[in-house]
């Protein structure tokens, strides 16, 4: 860890007499994934569009009775750096974040298309909530991302059952030569890979060919390619 970070801090005493601006406060600092040094005080990686947000803060606490300061400072040596950073851990909400989409992996199946809509829209907005405010990125998030685009995939299937899916499978390869004025057969509907893929075999596959636009996959014929 050869670089320290630059930290913005914020000291301060929570307006006494006013409970209603004492947790707007709290939900702001908690938002925005403060970390807590000690009571009163709170940190933030600097950059200017944090600062200038504490900034608000402090002013609005400042207007609603308590005291606040702004101050800019950065870490002594790598050991208190590394015990900052850690105040900004992330691993647990990104683990109670997996396990939501271990938990919701089991409803899936049996939900409507608007149903998983709406499910996908929350945790999206969960996960959206966790990336915010991770500072310092870990394997974590890496093992968070990955569970997360595991189960849009399989979301896609739930919200698009006829199209194809992605698989890891072992491509062989063909000879050109034997894919020569075929009948090639795709989903209706003028998507842009459809489009492309059309393209694509016109131009260097097979400049012969003829496409079906199925209403079903069920509808291919035994001879199309598709």
């Amino acid at each position: 860890m050869n670089t320290l970070t630059t930290w913005a801090v914020l000291v301060l005493t929570f307006p006494t007499e006013n409970a209603t601006a004492r947790m707007r406060a709290w939900r702001a600092l908690k938002a925005k994934g403060c970390a807590v040094l000690r009571d009163g005080i709170y940190l933030l990686p600097h950059t200017a569009e944090r600062e200038d947000t504490l900034r608000e803060l402090a002013r609005s606490i400042d207007e609603a009775g308590g005291t606040a300061h702004l101050l800019r400072a950065q870490s002594l040596d790598t050991s208190q750096e590394v015990d900052f950073r850690a105040l900004f851990d992330r691993n647990d909400d990104y683990a109670a974040f997996v396990a939501s989409l271990g938990a919701a992996r089991k409803t899936l199946g049996g939900l409507q298309p608007a149903e998983v809509t709406r499910l996908l829209r929350r945790l999206r907005k969960d996960y959206d909530a966790i990336r915010t405010i991770d500072y310092f990125r870990s394997a974590a998030s890496t093992d968070a991302e990955v569970a997360w685009e595991d189960f849009l995939a399989l979301a896609d299937t739930v919200l698009s059952p006829g199209e194809p899916q992605a698989a890891e499978l072992v491509i062989r390869p063909l000879r050109r030569d034997d894919y020569q004025a075929r009948t090639w057969a795709t989903r209706q509907r003028l998507w842009v890979d459809r489009v492309a893929s059309a393209w694509l075999i016109r131009r260097f596959i097979d400049p012969q060919a003829r496409f079906l636009w199925l209403v079903s996959p069920d509808a291919c014929p035994p001879d199309a390619l598709g």
